[in-house]
């Protein structure tokens, strides 16, 4: 499977096939904290929301590599 990304699309491609990166990234914060969490950078306050970033191209990489990805695109 070949993979990669277009983050100012906020797109994956996935064997040729594009998929919006936004319900993955949700997707992977509820079935898969432990590893999102482990990748936390900061949070950052603006106005009254607090905005958290994560180091995503960690992320993905080690989603693929747990095969993360596959059980998110067989719930699609």
């Amino acid at each position: 499977m070949k993979v990669s990304y277009d983050y100012s699309k906020d797109i994956m491609f996935v064997d040729g096939v594009d998929f919006p990166l936004r319900p993955y990234r949700r997707w992977l914060i509820e079935e898969h904290e432990s590893l999102c969490t482990g990748h936390f950078i900061k949070a950052i306050r603006s106005f009254d929301k607090i905005k958290y970033t994560y180091d995503w191209d960690t992320i993905y990489f080690k989603a693929a590599q747990y095969e993360f990805l596959n059980q998110y695109l067989k719930t699609i």
